[in-house]
């Protein structure tokens, strides 16, 4: 949410799960219109920061920008 610049009128949501030292990462941006970006991630747990940005970034990269304008 922070990479994105979110706040609490943009639906964004992450799901995080992990497995041993492995975090798996699914992260959405929705619009009103019913436009919905997703992107996904997975990395090392103790890592958590970077695989946020980096799902952040594929998710921007996806278009998700425009939804959040």
């Amino acid at each position: 949410n922070r990479q994105l610049g979110g706040s609490c009128q943009v639906p964004i949501a992450a799901l995080a799960q992990r497995s041993d030292d492995v975090l798996f990462l699914q992260g959405l941006v929705g619009h009103i219109s019913g436009q919905v970006v997703r992107a996904q991630g997975t990395g090392n747990a103790g890592d958590a920061d970077a695989l946020g940005i980096q799902v952040a970034q594929a998710l921007l990269n996806a278009g998700a920008g425009e939804l959040l304008a």
